[in-house]
């Protein structure tokens, strides 16, 4: 995947296309699933949300420089 985008592309682009080579392969993919967070019994409102899940077991967090 980054030999085909080459480098330098924002975060959004490689996790695009990595999304659409594992739907490729069979695999379920979840995209920004959102993350809750509790502190002492309440739930906070941080927006943290994983960039990729795949078949529910495995978090794939995107970084790109």
């Amino acid at each position: 995947m980054y030999n085909g985008l080459g480098a330098g592309l924002l975060e959004s682009v490689y996790q695009n296309a990595l999304e659409l080579e594992l739907i490729n392969r069979g695999l379920t993919v979840q995209k920004e699933v959102p993350v809750p967070v509790h502190y002492k019994g309440i739930q906070m409102e941080l927006g943290f949300r994983l960039d990729l899940l795949i078949e529910n077991k495995v978090i794939i967090e995107i970084k790109s420089v």
